[in-house]
Order: structure tokens, then C-alpha cells, then sequence
């Protein structure tokens, strides 16, 4: 993400970023429990900060369900707007985290990819096991559908029925597709800027 900084002194760069530290940004590679931590500590210095938006900038190839849902509590819990950009790729539960932006704040860097598809899991043991965690798996696949279809403000069923008329198998979604399906609001990557003014105040 490009930082650029606005001011009406004389000043260098380092200068500039003592008086204005550079904006927190909230950088996602996978879905994780370890990556849940460092998520919230990078999204609390996010609030903290005098920015107006809080930036997550998603690269990655997928991960754990309990780790996104976590993530996603995490967003919904923001005081302020949320910016997501997809960065190289956002696939699977980088999708849905995608998704988590606020309208009008969701981005595709122009050569990113994006794939959604249904929650995966491998069980062995006994018949009822495997039942129970079909079950769950049921039960995941329509909460996560049911989250893109509310970000993206699609009606109910909208996304599970664009995976179903593809065999549900993988869909992978070209920035102009993800624009297209609402799932991101612009394709560019969006840039900060820091404005800095200085002042005089003659004391006497």
C-alpha cells in the first residue's frame, strides 16, 4: 500500500514519520490460531490510531475456519470503517475475510485472485462421527455462504448457488468478477495520506 505524505513545510521524509508515525496497516498471510493473536494486536493499534480507517491487506491461500470466524468476530467488533484489499490472492477463507470490508472500502490489486468454495474436511473414525461432522460441515458451509451473501448484499442463497452451478468445485474470480459479483467495490490498491501542517503562535 502506498504511503504518501502531504505537508506545506520543508521537511524530510524521517522528519515526517517522527511526527506522524506511519499508519497501522493489518497484514494477513493465513488463518491460523497463532495468526488470530497477531491479528488482534495489529487491528487494536489500528483503533488506537488517529487514522479514519483500519486497512487489512489479504494475501493468502486459505486456512483454518475456527481462525477466520475469529477474525471475522474481530471485524464486526471495529468503531471504525474497514478497508480490505486483496493482495496477490485472497482464496477461501480469504475470500470470506475479503468480503469483510465495508462497502465501498473492498479492493482487488489488478492481477489478484480470488477463489471461494465449500469448507473442507477429511474425517475418520466411527459412522457417527463422520455423520456428526458432515453435520457441522453442513452447518459451516451455510454460515460462511451466508456471510458473503450479507456483506455483499446479495440476496440469501446467491453465492451457494454460483458454487452449485459450477459442480461446486472451485471458482476462482477475476478482480472484474469479484467486481461484478460485489464482492469488491474497486479494483486498484487504495493509498494513505498523511497530512501534516504546521503552525505559528506568537506568546507574549
Amino acid at each position: 500500500m502506498r504511503i504518501q505524505y502531504k505537508t506545506n513545510a520543508r521537511a524530510e521524509r524521517e522528519t515526517l514519520e517522527k511526527l506522524a508515525p506511519p499508519p497501522a496497516i493489518v497484514w494477513v498471510n493465513d488463518f491460523k490460531s497463532e495468526a488470530v493473536k497477531s491479528f488482534l494486536e495489529q487491528f487494536n493499534r489500528a483503533v488506537e490510531s488517529p487514522q479514519p480507517v483500519i486497512p487489512i491487506l489479504i494475501d493468502s491461500y486459505g486456512g483454518e475456519i475456527d481462525a477466520l470466524m475469529a477474525m471475522v468476530d474481530i471485524c464486526r467488533s471495529s468503531p471504525k470503517p474497514i478497508a480490505t484489499v486483496a493482495m496477490g490472492k485472497a482464496m477461501s477463507a480469504g475470500a470470506i475475510l475479503l468480503s469483510c470490508g465495508w462497502h465501498g472500502y473492498r479492493y482487488a490489486a489488478p492481477n489478484s485472485r480470488i477463489l471461494i468454495h465449500d469448507c473442507l474436511t477429511i474425517t475418520f473414525g466411527k459412522a457417527g462421527e463422520i455423520i456428526a461432522d458432515a453435520d457441522e460441515v453442513k452447518r459451516i458451509n451455510a454460515l460462511l455462504y451466508q456471510i458473503l451473501d450479507e456483506n455483499c448484499q446479495k440476496p440469501p442463497g446467491y453465492f451457494v448457488a454460483q458454487v452449485h452451478d459450477r459442480g461446486h468445485a472451485d471458482w476462482y474470480l477475476s478482480p472484474q468478477d469479484a467486481l461484478e459479483h460485489n464482492l469488491v467495490n474497486h479494483i486498484k490498491i487504495p493509498a494513505i495520506q498523511v497530512n501534516l501542517s504546521t503552525a505559528y503562535e506568537f506568546l507574549g
